[in-house]
């Protein structure tokens, strides 16, 4: 989703913890980034020592228990949802579908 978006609407912006301003090109990119060398090094990014899985935690909800310290975020699936989500974008904006 956030890739689609950072296609559509590259200059629109995001807020962090929902008080700091920033372009959603520039924070698809360093998740994507952060991402792609968690999935390239492979290391596992935990809930204590990475700020996207803070994104976790709000996406899928405090009352889930997916904000546990030993909570490990799959890196090669965002990775893949990144490019789907960029690919479905790119893929309307030429009119491919």
């Amino acid at each position: 989703m956030l890739s689609y978006v950072a296609c559509v609407a590259p200059t629109s912006q995001a807020l962090i913890f929902g008080v700091i301003p920033m372009p959603v090109w520039l924070l698809a990119g360093g998740l994507f980034a952060l991402d792609s060398y968690m999935t390239l090094t492979d290391k596992v990014c935990t809930f204590i020592l990475c700020s996207a899985s803070i994104l976790n935690l709000v996406m899928q909800g405090i009352t889930q228990g997916s904000g546990s310290p030993g909570h490990i975020v799959a890196s090669p699936g965002h990775v893949g949802g990144f490019l789907y989500g960029a690919g479905f974008a790119l893929g309307k904006i030429f009119r491919v579908f």
